[in-house]
């Protein structure tokens, strides 16, 4: 019997049952959430130096000057576990979207996945990239819904640049201060501003990063050069330093959407994300963009590269429990 006609006469693999399919979102619930709080608390500090210096232009934080210049002052006027100050909300944010994300993009993969017409003919690459990113985009699209207000608060403590008696926290009480602040001021809707910038960029963002990631290591892995961890860091590396970049004039322009809220009618600075976008432009240049993308940089290849490569790690280690 030739390989295509026992293509066509062999029958599908039976679906996985329900306690299977219900197994397999756990673990890849875990994977990512465990994946996400390692990998977000080590580089806290180097995310709020990089938020510092992001957001310097449209808060009252002056400016720090080179991210070496932010580190010493932030440890000198606020000490050391200021580094880690909005680290809470963010863990939490990331703890929950990231086990959402790679869970979801697990089905959305198998939803996606091109279809083989002969076991011994693998699809066409366009598309596996094609469903690489489908998945990525839609997976962090739901999460960013769900999300989105730890990011909010998480931003706000992060530019909250006080701690001493000279210049005191805008929020000594944390995440419930900027709640309630927030929603005092504006109603839960002020959670979500720059939403709509963040939708497009976590969609461009997750499709690059966890859609880049798994075709390149698929593309790899037929090669048998994806067995070691430090062959997929460094490939993870490339693809997180690329799509952070990449991204990184969207993040800008939200994160700066998110410093308007609670501002009163008259002193605030842009009327959405389209504005913010021709005012940064018309005021900073295309360096405006940029500000911080040297800490993000490190951050990406960092922390983003660690989030995907512990994942597959705590995926194999969960599924062997």
């Amino acid at each position: 019997m030739t390989t295509s006609s026992y293509a066509r006469s062999s029958s599908p693999p039976p679906p996985p049952s329900v306690s299977t399919a219900l197994s397999s979102l756990l673990r890849n619930a875990l994977a990512g959430s465990f994946a996400a709080a390692t990998s977000r608390t080590a580089t806290a500090p180097i995310e709020r130096i990089k938020l510092i210096q992001q957001l310097a232009p449209t808060t009252k934080v002056p400016e720090y000057g080179s991210a070496w210049e932010a580190a010493k002052r932030v440890y000198r006027d606020q000490g050391l576990l200021s580094f880690w100050r909005g680290n809470t909300p963010n863990v939490l944010r990331h703890i929950g979207s990231s086990g959402m994300t790679f869970s979801l993009k697990e089905k959305f993969s198998e939803f996606f996945k091109p279809e083989q017409i002969e076991p011994l003919i693998e699809p066409r690459k366009i598309e596996r990239l094609r469903a690489a990113f489908l998945s990525g985009g839609l997976a962090g699209a739901s999460t960013t819904l769900v999300f989105y207000p730890l990011e909010f608060i998480r931003t706000r403590l992060a530019l909250d640049v006080g701690g001493t008696r000279a210049t005191p926290r805008l929020y000594p009480n944390g995440m419930r201060d900027v709640f309630l602040r927030t929603v005092e001021r504006e109603g839960l809707g002020g959670l979500y501003k720059g939403f709509l910038p963040a939708l497009g960029g976590v969609v461009l963002f997750r499709a690059l990063h966890l859609g880049g990631y798994d075709f390149l290591k698929a593309e790899m892995g037929r090669k048998d050069e994806t067995d070691k961890v430090w062959k997929r860091f460094l490939l993870a590396q490339v693809v997180s330093i690329t799509s952070g970049t990449i991204c990184y004039p969207i993040d800008t322009v939200r994160r700066r959407l998110m410093m308007e809220a609670g501002k009163k009618e008259g002193k605030v600075l842009y009327r959405g994300g389209l504005d913010c976008f021709r005012y940064i432009f018309r005021e900073e240049g295309i360096a405006g963009f940029f500000r911080g993308l040297g800490p993000n940089v490190l951050r990406s290849g960092l922390g983003g590269a660690f989030l995907l490569v512990s994942f597959d790690e705590f995926k194999v280690a969960f599924a062997k429990m």
